[in-house]
């Protein structure tokens, strides 16, 4: 995945969304703008990467399976729904970072 970040200082941007979309998308890499000061987007991103990977994964899964049973490739594997109520491990650790972060009073890094 590519981050764009301080999407929040647009007047200091080198490269514009759409070169960076379009260079993304020309080499198959998933794009996102984030905002590290603000957090805008910053779980949204953790959260398409998690679930990239595990896209990824079922697809392998269906490739090792079919190649295994010698069956077509467009019978796939059963995908486990998870409930939209029940968070999965990466959505409780990112919901603790997020209330740890709220805990934490705002301060502006001079290093930054």
């Amino acid at each position: 995945m590519v981050m764009g970040n301080k999407m929040d200082i647009e007047e200091d941007r080198k490269v514009s969304r759409e070169q960076a979309e379009g260079w993304s998308d020309a080499n198959g890499i998933l794009y996102m703008e984030t905002s590290a000061r603000s957090g805008l987007q910053v779980e949204s991103a953790f959260n398409k990467i998690a679930h990239k990977i595990l896209e990824d994964k079922v697809e392998r899964l269906n490739e090792k399976k079919a190649k295994r049973e010698g069956k077509n490739e467009n019978e796939k594997v059963k995908e486990t729904p998870t409930p939209n109520d029940t968070p999965t491990p990466v959505e409780k650790k990112m919901k603790l970072g997020q209330r740890i972060r709220d805990k934490i009073p705002s301060q502006s890094c001079n290093q930054c």
